[in-house]
């Protein structure tokens, strides 16, 4: 790399007020406010490997929508604590709601789960 910013391409909408964290090597974004004024609850992944050795294995480096059964409601400006050590959950606190009321819930995500919820890749 040389050490200048670089883009990551085919990244979500614009918006405000998301919530970013890392998992590992994964990048990921929650929610938000887009563009147009309306609050989502989009959730995105980005994964930042690219495994050449020793397996000679290819992983796209690109932004992927997940879509969870289960979602917080649409939200910016949501608190994120990442995960300690080698877990995979997330912790999501709070935020403001498409109705701008203050929210006071709070959320967990497995993020082995939302990316192979079948159990594969754990």
């Amino acid at each position: 790399q040389s050490g200048e910013w670089s883009s990551l391409g085919g990244a979500p909408s614009a918006r405000q007020g998301h919530s970013v964290f890392a998992v590992g090597p994964r990048l990921w974004l929650f929610g938000g406010w887009k563009m147009n004024g309306v609050a989502t609850n989009e959730l995105w992944d980005y994964t930042t490997i690219n495994l050449t050795y020793p397996l000679q294995l290819q992983v796209a480096q690109v932004w992927t929508q997940r879509t969870p059964v289960v979602s917080p409601s649409a939200r910016g400006w949501a608190a994120v604590a990442p995960p300690s050590g080698t877990s995979p959950t997330v912790w999501l606190w709070g935020g403001l709601s498409g109705s701008s009321a203050l929210g006071g819930d709070a959320w967990l995500l497995n993020t082995k789960i939302v990316v192979c919820p079948l159990g594969f890749g754990r």
